[in-house]
């Protein structure tokens, strides 16, 4: 029989003891290193469900200078040049705008769900076109501040074409055209009580909210702004129209190749529109109208909750959800829509919905004001308005698009990051090439997604290239319980070092211990012959199964006090995690065995004679 397992059978209760202390540092060691493991697991899946972006601010151009401007302009394009060498940087989410073409939808105009929320701003271009039958009742010349503008009233004969967005509001019967547009020769381009198709973008009464709901102020006038005077023609490449002067008045008149917007008829409008005279009007400007009424803006992207409106809280997801990562990589055929625009067309998730694109690019403006509006009473703050659909803007791509999500929030509202309820959302990859319309250095185009937590080093990175300040920051208020988890984190690694010094130590007293009580024994079986390997083994054979059972107990004591343990030390929100219990039970017995076999080859080869 195993002299030395003999002897640690003789005095069991110092054996147990020995073995039942080894088994509470395994517990403590195990316990610790599990809860470490635990609170940095946990620590990295909050962060990774957590997004820190920055967003380009955009200038507040007012009240500067044109060198003041210009810097700032230039400010906002090296600021997007360089966060993009930033360490922070994880990826850029340039996005794209564009519109699409909705067969047989409904326009969602800034009054098609509440009539109070009206306004020219965010019905131009598309929703607004329009082409009227008038009369010409006056014409009143007023140069003003050296352009040879006139004010031409109208009673309405017919409405030839008008998005049915506005049958929320009586059909107008009588409009202005105030604007310097006239013939090549200066001449205005009516005469009293004679009749014209009239082509351009309709501007109802002002809408103001009151007690009932809201009043249009009707002491004001209704316009029509002629098509070539909208904001993507007139400042178009080329423009649409030519300067000329009168008497030192500028005035202007349409560029030879133009679309006509105003021509004069006589008798029925309705036989006019079938002749062939008014074959123009009939098959291009009528559905170029039709076109832009079915249409929606498009923001492609790679990252939608990276936008500002959803990471303000200005916009929501109400059903449904976002796209996957796979369906951003593989570019899939899934949508999210606003929940107004899937009112207006009676959509719901599942839906199909067919895209047809069109670049046909947008503009942005600083201020409330539509050009020759007459309406801008205050300034609400910068908007953007697509531009409207030519069939020369399609890009030749048509698909059919699943709706997976559907989000809800302000519909339409002034300032340069809002999201307006007609833009739908779409994975980037499924447009090809869809790098050829991206906008750079755009507030709602474009996120710098970061590192979690690592805005302030973004920040003194750009502050280092002389740009700081030149982005809003945002990361879903994981800042807020950063230093939570930071605590918790340090706490259970103070758990996890103070178990592996005891178990280190206790480690240490066992096998002194033990050994202090097999010394004599050692020595005395060595003494009678038997060799150093023997003893080794024997010694082994002993100590082993002790260690093995100190390592069973202290880890199945570790599983099943951990909830109590974490919850009375550190924070009840710790779980289990099987793998870093036994990576610890099993580091604990790998250091029983080699400590112990150092420990016995040190005294099994003992010299036994002094040496003279």
């Amino acid at each position: 029989m195993n002299i030395f397992l003999k002897q640690a059978t003789r005095r069991p209760l110092f054996t147990t003891l020995l073995v039942l202390l080894l088994s509470f540092s395994v517990l403590l060691s195990c316990t610790g290193y599990s809860a470490w493991e635990s609170a940095k697991t946990q620590k990295n899946e909050i962060s990774n469900g957590y997004t820190t972006i920055a967003i380009p601010i955009e200038p507040d151009l007012s009240n500067l200078s044109p060198e003041e401007i210009t810097t700032a302009l230039q400010n906002r394009v090296f600021a997007d040049k360089a966060a993009q060498e930033a360490p922070q940087i994880t990826t850029v989410d340039r996005r794209c705008l564009l519109s699409a073409h909705i067969a047989g939808s409904r326009s969602l105009s800034s009054s098609s769900i509440d009539p109070s929320e009206y306004n020219t701003a965010f019905d131009g271009e598309c929703y607004s076109l329009a082409v009227f039958a008038l009369r010409c009742s006056g014409i009143r010349e007023q140069p003003t501040e050296g352009m040879f503008l006139y004010d031409a009233t109208f009673s309405v004969e017919e409405i030839i074409c008008l998005s049915d967005a506005y049958n929320t509001f009586p059909k107008p019967d009588s409009v202005h055209i105030y604007s310097d547009v006239r013939e090549s020769n200066g001449a205005v381009p009516f005469e009293k009580g004679k009749t014209y198709l009239v082509f351009g973008q309709y501007q109802d009464h002002r809408v103001v909210r009151s007690a009932d709901g809201y009043d249009q102020v009707k002491n004001e006038n209704r316009y029509i702004v002629p098509f070539p005077e909208i904001n993507s023609n007139f400042y178009g490449e080329p423009s649409s129209l030519e300067l000329g002067s009168y008497n030192g008045l500028d005035y202007h008149f349409l560029a030879a190749g133009q679309l006509p917007w105003v021509c004069e008829y006589t008798g029925s409008v309705t036989d006019y529109l079938n002749s062939d005279a008014a074959s123009t009007w009939r098959e291009d400007i009528v559905p170029l109208c039709q076109l832009n009424y079915e249409s929606a803006a498009v923001i492609l992207t790679d990252r939608a909750e990276s936008m500002y409106s959803f990471n303000t809280g200005d916009e929501a997801l109400l059903s449904g959800r976002f796209f996957t990562g796979e369906e951003y990589t593989n570019g899939d055929d899934v949508c999210v829509i606003s929940a107004a625009y899937a009112e207006q067309n009676g959509l719901r998730l599942g839906d199909m919905i067919q895209l047809d694109y069109y670049d046909s690019g947008f503009g942005e403006y600083n201020n409330g004001a539509t050009a020759n509006s007459m309406l801008a009473a205050e300034d609400p703050g910068p908007y953007r308005q697509r531009y409207y659909m030519s069939l020369d803007d399609a890009i030749g791509v048509c698909k059919n698009y699943t709706v997976i999500g559907i989000y809800t929030g302000a519909r339409f509202a002034f300032g340069a990051y809002q999201l307006n309820a007609d833009t739908i959302l779409v994975p980037k990859a499924s447009v090809p090439n869809a790098q050829n319309y991206e906008t750079r250095a755009n507030s709602l185009l474009n996120t710098f997604v970061l590192k979690n937590g690592s805005a302030k080093e973004f920040e003194k990175y750009m502050e280092q290239q002389n740009l700081a300040g030149q982005f809003l920051y945002f990361d879903q208020d994981f800042s807020s319980m950063q230093e939570s988890l930071d605590a918790l984190e340090t706490n259970a690694m103070r758990l996890m070092m103070v178990g592996i010094g005891v178990f280190l130590l206790t480690s240490a007293l066992f096998l002194f211990l033990n050994f202090r009580r097999m010394n004599l024994t050692i020595r005395g079986v060595r003494l009678l012959g038997r060799s150093s390997k023997a003893v080794f083994r024997e010694i082994i054979m002993a100590l082993i199964p002790l260690e093995t059972l100190a390592v069973l107990f202290g880890t199945c004591a570790a599983i099943a006090l951990f909830d109590v343990v974490t919850r009375n030390l550190l924070s009840s929100a710790l779980t289990l995690r099987p793998e870093a219990m036994a990576v610890s039970a099993v580091t604990a017995f790998v250091f029983l065995m080699v400590s112990t076999m150092i420990s016995t080859a040190i005294f099994a080869n003992r010299r036994l004679m002094k040496a003279k």
